[in-house]
């Protein structure tokens, strides 16, 4: 399949619900629509990014496992920002696609970015959790609630319920408090479990 031929479909409202390879395009209508509500959904299984934050043009490995034999569009959006499809890939025989990409440009660390899985229709059918766009010193946002998971380090779940263990500036944070983090990713992170994240400070809502 030639993906640099694909055909941009128009919807009622005018805009294109599909995109080249490489072509940023502003999420509106169904594919914002599409991507806020599977974002926002409890997933059973969600793509896996590696490492969760980056900074822009920096590369990633997204992988998922169980899928079907068949070529899947990687892409990456923005809720109420841009969605790109990044590469197509196919998943071996027995159902695992990995693919390394390029964060895009254009990604900002004011909005909540994903990656997503998408058929030939270029329709999403799964996201990531968050991923986190760093600036150019490595820091990111993290928003959520602190959290009693009975670990060694404080931890948060944010809105998707996924699981960052604290450390750093941590001291007055308290269960139940909704907070906003300046964070980075650790060299050595002392708790395994869920997302280590340093944290630089806080701010409780």
């Amino acid at each position: 399949m030639d993906s640099s031929k694909t055909t941009l479909g128009r919807q009622p409202d005018g805009t294109r619900m599909h995109s080249s390879l490489g072509e940023a395009v502003h999420s509106r209508g169904e594919m914002a629509s599409r991507l806020s509500v599977i974002a926002g959904h409890r997933q059973e299984r969600r793509p896996t990014v590696t490492p969760p934050a980056a900074r822009a043009g920096e590369e990633v490995t997204v992988s998922m496992d169980r899928l079907p034999y068949a070529a899947v569009y990687i892409g990456f959006g923005a809720l109420g920002g841009n969605h790109q499809l990044l590469t197509q890939a196919e998943t071996d025989a027995d159902g695992m696609l990995s693919a390394t990409v390029s964060l895009p440009a254009w990604a900002t660390a004011d909005l909540k970015h994903f990656f997503f899985l998408a058929g030939f229709d270029q329709r999403p059918f799964v996201t990531s959790h968050e991923f986190h766009v760093a600036d150019e010193e490595g820091v990111f946002r993290v928003e959520g609630e602190i959290t009693d998971e009975g670990l060694a380090c404080l931890t948060l779940r944010n809105s998707d319920d996924r699981l960052y263990t604290l450390e750093g500036e941590t001291v007055g944070l308290a269960a139940g408090s909704r907070v906003v983090l300046r964070a980075t990713l650790p060299e050595d992170p002392l708790c395994g479990e869920g997302v280590a994240i340093e944290v630089l400070d806080a701010r409780v809502r």
